[in-house]
């Protein structure tokens, strides 16, 4: 955790929406020396879930990491919640904001591995080899994705993910049943 200073001072999470996001507000909110803290999430909300938890005192929502006014608006963000340090946790954004002064402390992921964990089907790539990939089938083709699936051993219901890049906070998640 990256130290602010002595004040209580809110929390900003960049990535709020996504699974990762959530975690850690999760944690935050056990965690005996930063349980109270305000916690403010920011994310492009493609995951509508995120608002129903009540895991963050306020939700605020942001442009995608390659929009013109991405920098500024979070920068207004820190500004107007007085943020004592940021979290950055969707990958693309990570890569975006690595060499960007916001004027508080930030954590986040190093870029070599943003690069990877960015693109899901990277993931998949990368963890293949050792054996840590989760069952997965890569590349459907739309016409008879159902067949590829079965002859994948891949029964209904199942989740449908896009593996491209950006895909994160539940944008490309589909229930197939």
């Amino acid at each position: 955790m990256p130290q602010s200073n002595d004040s209580n001072r809110p929390i900003l999470i960049l990535g709020a929406a996504s699974p990762t996001g959530r975690s850690f507000a999760r944690g935050l909110r056990r965690s005996a020396k930063y349980g109270g803290i305000r916690l403010i999430g920011g994310d492009v909300f493609h995951n509508p879930y995120t608002s129903t938890e009540g895991l963050f005192d306020v939700l605020v929502r942001t442009p995608r990491f390659d929009a013109p006014n991405h920098v500024e608006i979070i920068r207004d963000i820190i500004r107007r919640f007085d943020i004592g340090a940021c979290l950055v946790l969707a990958e693309l954004e990570a890569m975006a904001l690595a060499e960007t002064d916001l004027s508080v402390p930030v954590c986040l992921p190093p870029p070599a591995f943003s690069a990877i964990a960015g693109n899901k089907e990277d993931v998949f790539q990368s963890l293949a080899p050792l054996g840590l990939a989760p069952a997965h089938v890569n590349n459907l083709e739309s016409a008879n994705f159902e067949a590829q699936l079965a002859a994948a051993g891949v029964s209904f219901p199942v989740w449908l993910r896009l593996g491209a890049a950006g895909t994160t906070s539940g944008a490309g998640s589909y229930l197939a049943n």
